[in-house]
């Protein structure tokens, strides 16, 4: 299951990649009821003036999921934003092993959202899975300053990493690459 929220359609492309019907965030907010049960249950949306739009905070704060695993990708230009904040507004992550990160390689150093994020938010004893889009330079260091960031976690080494321009025909890569991981069941 993949909700998204979209202004300028990005979002909307990510959450079809995912899933072939993605759910719209402004569609559903509404409903009296917002519990969802899932195997996977992701949050696809972008930062604006650095934070995630208030309909998906709002979203967050009054649905309630129930899965094995949660994820979000979060899209954005070259500025960071409250990555921190919005991490702690996921009151279970505490009950999740695997944490997933996904970003785009800038400039070969992680986007400062990432800093923000990993800085401020404990994931000791959590195995943390990077993968990554670029324009050339692959993960440059960015798994050894996550290692720097969360010395208490156990961070994959050979995560993914795709060029931007392969991106569209990645699917098959990335579905793979996540089964050879072993890590979900």
């Amino acid at each position: 299951m993949v909700f998204y929220f979209t202004g300028t359609g990005n979002c909307l492309y990510i959450a079809k990649q995912l899933e072939a019907q993605p759910v719209s965030i402004p569609q559903v907010i509404h409903q009296e009821n917002l519990h969802f049960c899932d195997k996977s249950i992701g949050i696809v949306a972008p930062v604006y003036g650095h934070e995630v739009p208030g309909m998906v905070k709002e979203f967050l704060h009054r649905a309630t999921f129930d899965t094995d695993y949660f994820y979000m990708i979060l899209t954005y230009g070259n500025r960071h934003g409250g990555a921190a904040e919005l991490a702690e507004q996921m009151e279970n992550l505490d009950s999740y092993d695997i944490i997933f990160l996904g970003y785009p390689n800038w400039n070969a150093d992680l986007p400062m959202l990432l800093y923000t994020l990993l800085e401020q938010t404990d994931l000791s004893g959590k195995t943390i899975v990077p993968f990554t889009t670029h324009g050339g330079s692959g993960f440059s260091r960015t798994i050894q300053t996550i290692q720097e960031l969360q010395p208490n976690a156990t961070v994959v080494s050979d995560g993914l990493s795709i060029s931007r321009n392969s991106v569209a025909q990645a699917e098959g890569d990335v579905a793979s690459w996540v089964s050879g991981l072993g890590l979900i069941g």
